[in-house]
């Protein structure tokens, strides 16, 4: 499988292989620190990361975890090879 594009793509590859590892996408919206998620999506649940897990698909939920650094690092595979 190859995914070619600009730098947006590393976000298809990421939706993908979450939903691969947890047969789920992840959620449309980042973690709101400051209020509540107000967004939901079409079963009624909450849209947004909770709060202590970053969200694949958004840097900024990474902020609090040493940002860009540990978005790659907490990305880039485990123990035993997988993606997160």
């Amino acid at each position: 499988l190859l995914f070619v594009g600009d730098s947006l793509t590393r976000y298809h590859y990421l939706s993908l292989a979450y939903f691969i590892e947890y047969g789920n996408w992840p959620k449309r919206f980042g973690a709101s620190l400051k209020t509540p998620c107000k967004f939901r999506d079409e079963h009624g649940e909450i849209a947004c990361s909770l709060p202590g897990k970053p969200n694949v698909c958004m840097e900024g939920d990474w902020n609090i975890f040493g940002g860009w650094p540990a978005f790659m690092q907490n990305l880039g595979g485990g123990t035993d090879g997988g993606i997160f």
